[in-house]
């Protein structure tokens, strides 16, 4: 990655971050319990070939679940500490970002990272509409007796507190 596209990811971050903090409300429905044009993606290219299938089997379910985490980790603090938000590239079109979240939320086995991106959205009236809005990532999931995180084949771990382990912050 060159530098302008990382001085690029990172103003694309602050706009994003900006945008969580002053509109963190706005990223819901009306309701309070869906996410706007909710969304699963995968977090590297290592998930890619696992989120659909993870995505259609328990998609509906980690959105459900995600909102009262989201609404935590806004209660604590922590969602508005950005020292906790980075961008990452976007494994399907790399020179596109999202802005990931440190913390991941574990369904089953499974580990997710919050993600906030711009959607860019056709409109009926033609043209395209931009909306900054949360999204899923699949990070990964764990074996039974394996404190590994797949299918990483370095060893690749969350904390006791489901956060990236420092090294794989630092490095993505």
């Amino acid at each position: 990655m060159t530098d302008s596209t990382w001085d690029r990811f990172l103003k694309e971050g602050d706009i994003i971050y900006d945008y969580i903090i002053h509109h963190f409300e706005d990223m819901f429905e009306s309701c309070g319990t869906i996410i706007k044009q909710y969304d699963m993606r995968y977090m590297s290219y290592l998930t890619s070939g696992y989120y659909e299938r993870v995505n259609e089997e328990y998609g509906q379910q980690v959105h459900k679940d995600i909102i009262p985490w989201i609404r935590e980790e806004h209660q604590s603090g922590r969602l508005f500490n950005k020292e906790n938000w980075k961008p990452f590239r976007d494994q399907l079109n790399f020179t596109d970002m999202y802005y990931g979240y440190r913390k991941l939320f574990c369904f089953h086995e499974f580990f997710f990272q919050l993600a906030a991106a711009e959607v860019r959205q056709d409109i009926p009236t033609g043209g395209l509409e931009k909306s900054i809005n949360f999204q899923v990532a699949l990070y990964g999931w764990t074996e039974k007796d394996n404190k590994y995180v797949k299918p990483y084949t370095a060893n690749i771990m969350v904390d006791e507190n489901n956060r990236m382990i420092q090294k794989h912050w630092e490095w993505n």
